[in-house]
């Protein structure tokens, strides 16, 4: 099972055990450093265009008890997080206002746990996000709700896949060299972003 404490022991602050959860709401904030949010969305086989955080964030929300087996939580963060330009290649900064409301539900309760599984002893959960009337559902297994890998799944939605520069400097470089000469990593030959960055001729 994902836990968010597998990316950065920052995380930790983050996790609630379902039993400690009250029905009144219990409201929490806590300061990811950019170290520790990077670390939670980077994608090792996308190296190249992962997302990285520029500043620390503050997560805030409130957490309660629906019943033994469901826990409504809201969360907010603003993000400001940097990439490569999937056009230019360049440095590209975005920041993203994050606010929202999840409903957890037991997978065990409900009898949807894959059997072969093992749920952690540390209440690892695992996140399967849906959406019905307009209401964000996720699963968890365990004896905890680990708010870091809904924080995770949210910045994945939230972020473009193809991320871009704003505005008509956005392009590839303008070359007077035709053919598979305007391809080549020498300047003298072309000027490709792409071909430099992957070294390739």
């Amino acid at each position: 099972m994902l836990s968010s404490l597998s990316f950065h022991k920052d995380f930790q602050a983050l996790r609630f055990a379902t039993h400690e959860i009250g029905i009144v709401k219990a409201a929490f904030s806590h300061t990811l450093s950019a170290q520790a949010l990077s670390a939670l969305i980077f994608e090792p086989h996308n190296q190249a265009f992962s997302w990285q955080a520029t500043h620390d964030t503050v997560v805030m929300g409130e957490i309660e008890r629906e019943n033994d087996h469901c826990f409504k939580v809201r969360m907010q963060a603003d993000l400001r997080l940097k990439t490569t330009c999937g056009r230019c290649l360049g440095p590209l900064e975005k920041t993203f206002a994050l606010d929202f409301v999840i409903r957890m539900m037991e997978k065990e309760h409900l009898g949807i746990v894959d059997h072969h599984e093992i749920v952690g002893k540390d209440g690892s959960i695992e996140i399967d996000m849906s959406k019905d009337d307009n209401e964000i559902v996720g699963y968890f297994c365990g004896t905890c709700i680990d708010l870091g890998i809904i924080l995770r799944d949210q910045i994945f939605l939230e972020v473009p896949d193809y991320a871009q520069c704003d505005g008509a400097h956005c392009s590839l470089p303008v070359t007077s060299i035709s053919g598979v000469n305007a391809l080549d990593r020498d300047n003298e030959h072309g000027n490709n972003p792409f071909v430099k960055y992957f070294k390739k001729t």
